[in-house]
């Protein structure tokens, strides 16, 4: 199928803590189930093979050193964004499994959204694209009680929200083939 060949393209809007080296990057590493918690996922040498592309879209300090991040798989394992950006040690904000016991910064759930789908058409042939906004409870237009944050995380994830122009820092690609031991 589309999502097997790769034709299939999904996008994704990130959050994560600091700053990723490269302002571009592939990672390509396998995963499969956690050896010391079989309710998570992790990088692991006998996991299934995964990729994801990153690029970098801004980057901010205050209140916390964070990253925008646009992420497209290609490939499809169980939380695949969320233990591939922990393992190059940029976690999710917000993400309660994988981010290393960081603070949510008032988030309730993984700064993650599911910002567009695009394929072919099974039946017409043309290519359509699904884009859905930014959801609510990540928003930073939403009531503050609904994320539960300082007036300063609200402005944070606004101007988040706001920069969506790349910083560009060049082109380089960068190929994260993590060493397993």
């Amino acid at each position: 199928g589309q999502f097997a060949d790769h034709s299939a393209t999904r996008r994704y809007d990130a959050v994560v803590w600091g700053v990723p080296d490269a302002p571009h990057g592939i990672i390509d590493a396998p995963i499969g189930r956690d050896r010391g918690d079989p309710l998570k996922m992790a990088v692991v040498a006998a996991g299934r093979p995964a990729r994801t592309d990153y690029r970098v879209i801004g980057t901010y300090s205050n209140p916390a050193v964070v990253s925008r991040l646009e992420c497209r798989l290609e490939t499809g394992r169980t939380h695949q964004i969320r233990v591939h950006l922990a393992s190059i040690n940029h976690p999710l904000v917000g993400d309660p499994t994988y981010s290393q016991r960081r603070p949510t910064l008032g988030l309730t759930r993984p700064f993650l959204h599911a910002a567009e789908l695009a394929f072919v058409h099974p039946t017409t042939g043309e290519r359509v694209t699904f884009t859905s906004p930014l959801a609510p409870d990540l928003a930073a237009d939403v009531p503050p009680e609904t994320l539960l944050a300082s007036p300063l995380v609200r402005g944070f994830f606004q101007r988040l929200v706001d920069q969506l122009m790349a910083q560009s820092t060049g082109s380089a690609t960068r190929v994260m083939r993590l060493k397993l031991l």
